[in-house]
């Protein structure tokens, strides 16, 4: 069964690989970062590798959340990376 997936900190990296493996599987992805220009290149990027995929950005997401009342299966992919600081930062 084809999963509707939301991946964060898909621009680069691991995220940007979920996607693409993802896609390839047939499942939907929607990604999310911080920098729009990167999350349009790697949705195209997507839809180059997976003829007729389905990716699309956040807000895409929210608007077809909104419109599909019930139970929508989602799965979560928390890939937001985080920053460490030396403990003399502070």
């Amino acid at each position: 069964m084809n999963k509707i997936i939301l991946i964060t900190g898909s621009t680069d990296g691991i995220g940007k690989l979920a996607a693409l493996k993802l896609v390839e599987a047939g499942h939907q992805v929607y990604l999310h970062g911080r920098d729009a220009d990167k999350i349009d290149s790697v949705i195209a990027e997507v839809k180059a590798v997976a003829t007729g995929a389905a990716a699309d950005n956040i807000s895409g997401f929210v608007a077809g959340f909104l419109q599909k009342p019930g139970n929508c299966g989602v799965a979560y992919v928390g890939n937001s990376g985080s920053g460490i600081c030396p403990h003399d930062a502070f």
